[in-house]
């Protein structure tokens, strides 16, 4: 196994604990230690660099400081993973609990440049204060994924992951304020890039790019569809995932303002 509480066995025949590595003591501290050299076992398997931070984020734990040195010195490793073992690994990260303290550990040990590159652009992006006052494009997009609740489904997950992944190259400065035109649009084509990449399933891949390209048009439903217009969203397959999408954004936003979800 890779992590000391990982590397826990319980005989149930004779009742007895097998902990080799001291595990159970590193689960009391919520200690979050690779077994053995730290360094050599990221190397016999790059994915441990995701996998240190998942289980650290699922117990709301600590690293040991030689397990976070090493996943910090070895980041650029993570290049060499396949697509799919990185989708799942990171899917099991937006369904577990705290994605926010994983997807900030990502950052942390530089993990998240060399798996996706486009989201790590969306660090120091500065947005509108005045509906943003939680910071820039990353640390919005860090509330809206630790804003999720167990009803939501892993793809309005994924769609809330990238939902503003389109604000880097759409920034824009004009009339006095900030602005990011078709954001959205721009978002939904670099995610398709991204979750291709990562070997997703097209139906999937297609619901998450329509959920975020989708997912700026409240006013528009609000303000100028007319009511049959309106029953033809009401009976989209994916339009329940819109709206959770959209209660995201709003819960990810500093003031929260939940007047057009409602």
């Amino acid at each position: 196994r890779d992590i000391t509480i990982n590397a826990i066995y319980w005989n149930p025949i004779s009742s007895e604990l097998y902990d080799p590595f001291n595990g159970e003591r590193d689960l009391n501290e919520k200690l979050i230690r690779l077994i053995g050299i730290p360094k050599v076992r990221i190397e016999h398997d790059a994915l441990r660099l995701l996998r240190v931070i998942r289980f650290r984020a699922r117990i709301g734990g600590q690293y040991h400081p030689e397990t976070f040195a090493a996943a910090h010195e070895c980041a650029a490793l993570a290049k060499h993973l396949s697509g799919s073992r990185v989708f799942k690994e990171l899917e099991k990260i937006l369904l577990n609990p705290n994605p926010e303290m994983a997807f900030e550990d990502l950052w942390e040990t530089d993990t998240i440049e060399y798996i996706i590159p486009e989201l790590h652009a969306c660090k120091g992006v500065a947005q509108p204060s005045h509906a943003h006052a939680e910071g820039d494009v990353w640390n919005h997009t860090l509330a809206v994924v630790g804003s999720c609740t167990h009803d939501h489904s892993a793809d309005a997950r994924w769609a809330a992951l990238f939902h503003d992944i389109g604000k880097p190259p759409t920034f824009e400065i004009r009339d006095d304020r900030i602005h990011f035109d078709g954001h959205a649009s721009f978002g939904a084509d670099i995610a398709k890039e991204i979750l291709d990449r990562f070997h997703c399933p097209g139906k999937r891949r297609d619901k998450i790019c329509w959920l975020i390209s989708h997912h700026m048009m409240v006013r528009t439903f609000l303000e100028d569809l007319s009511i049959e217009r309106k029953s033809h969203w009401y009976y989209h397959p994916w339009f329940l995932e819109l709206l959770q999408v959209l209660w995201l954004d709003c819960a990810g936003s500093t003031p929260t303002n939940f007047n057009y979800y409602e």
